[in-house]
């Protein structure tokens, strides 16, 4: 079963574009993981010292042997993550720990933070299901990623049953072949899109609608406003991304679209051998270790993500990469798309960043 994960915050309201140290890590721990919230006023991160613990706002967790999975609810107000203690795991919620489980995966916040999800496994390794709000779902033999709707009423998620696979939205099962990968909805949330597999052939389905067959097809990406959509799609042993009908130039790997605010223009992240670079339309930027997913300016001319050379971290805001983290976080736009604001890690030191988009 396939899993695409994709952020593209384009702008995000109440963001502060005020340049601020967030937090310090403990002089005797190594920060892991950090997770930073879209307003830039909050921090969560993971401190290594003998165990690892989540320390957010002023308030160290539990200790576990490993958290991995870290996240804070879109109000900035929550963080959950998951942790282990031998071979047993569990999700943490704000003060809340879950019973134990042989795995976990899919956490997720609902979009006004008040909802929350994930994947577990009994104790088989084919007894999966979804918890959202505490409350356990059906089982099956394996589960994806559980997915919001934009209204946050409908949860949804692609699942094995017996011989074949399933589509879950609420209550609601569509039956999907022998394979699924989705849900995803247009912005407005009146469109779903998914992918569906039949023998060894997938394509997309938009509505009631089912495109070109493919080796291997993810789920679709909606554009900010209206019905646009593109998705990645495999022949053989490459990749490209299909806005709409059109293909793109294939790549050894591409990861999911974005798309620009009206929809007219697609930027994702491709491979070619050890690299990593950006692609905005069909044109390829500067070549990286590693890349994150990119975001579009409020009007779509500008496209900032974070970079990795060697071991260090870099903002690139347009053609220019800025100076050098330990970490580097998702960027946001101001809304005159003139300012760029990020989180990032400097040795122990945690930081929300603002730079200018020249």
């Amino acid at each position: 079963m396939n899993v695409l994960i994709v952020l593209a915050c384009v702008v995000q309201d109440g963001v502060s574009f005020e340049e601020k140290k967030l937090a310090t890590a403990p002089a005797d721990a190594e920060v892991t993981i950090a997770a930073f919230s879209l307003d830039g006023r909050s921090v969560a991160f993971v401190a290594r010292a003998k165990s690892e613990s989540v320390v957010f706002g002023d308030r160290a967790g539990d200790a576990f042997d490993k958290v991995q999975s870290l996240v804070i609810s879109p109000d900035g107000k929550t963080v959950a993550y998951t942790g282990f203690e031998g071979f047993r795991h569990y999700v943490v919620v704000g003060d809340k720990k879950s019973p134990s489980y042989g795995g976990a995966k899919g956490l997720v916040f609902g979009p006004d933070g008040k909802r929350f999800a994930y994947a577990a496994r009994g104790e088989k390794s084919t007894d999966w299901f979804v918890v959202l709000d505490g409350k356990k779902g059906p089982d099956f033999a394996d589960v994806d990623a559980p997915v919001f709707s934009p209204d946050g009423a409908t949860l949804g998620y692609g699942a094995a049953a017996g011989e074949g696979t399933v589509l879950v939205l609420g209550e609601r099962k569509i039956e999907t072949g022998d394979g699924v990968d989705g849900p995803a909805w247009s912005a407005d949330g009146k469109t779903l899109g998914y992918a569906v597999a039949k023998g060894e052939r997938w394509q997309v389905v938009i509505g009631e609608k089912k495109g070109e067959e493919f080796d291997e097809v993810l789920r679709p990406v909606f554009a900010p406003k209206g019905d646009a959509f593109a998705y990645p799609a495999r022949t053989g042993r490459r990749w490209c991304i299909v806005v709409g009908s059109n293909k793109g130039p294939d790549y050894q790997f591409v990861g999911a679209p974005v798309l620009g605010p009206d929809g007219s223009v697609v930027a994702h992240r491709a491979s070619a051998g050890l690299k990593w670079c950006i692609v905005v339309g069909d044109k390829a930027g500067a070549a990286f270790d590693q890349v994150g997913q990119p975001v579009f300016s409020p009007d779509g001319k500008t496209v900032a993500y974070p970079a990795r050379k060697g071991l260090k971290w870099h903002l690139v805001a347009g053609e220019k990469a800025g100076e050098e983290f330990d970490f580097v976080g998702p960027p946001v736009f101001s809304p005159d798309g003139k300012r760029v604001a990020f989180g990032a890690r400097s040795g122990s030191e945690l930081w929300w960043k603002v730079v200018d988009v020249k």
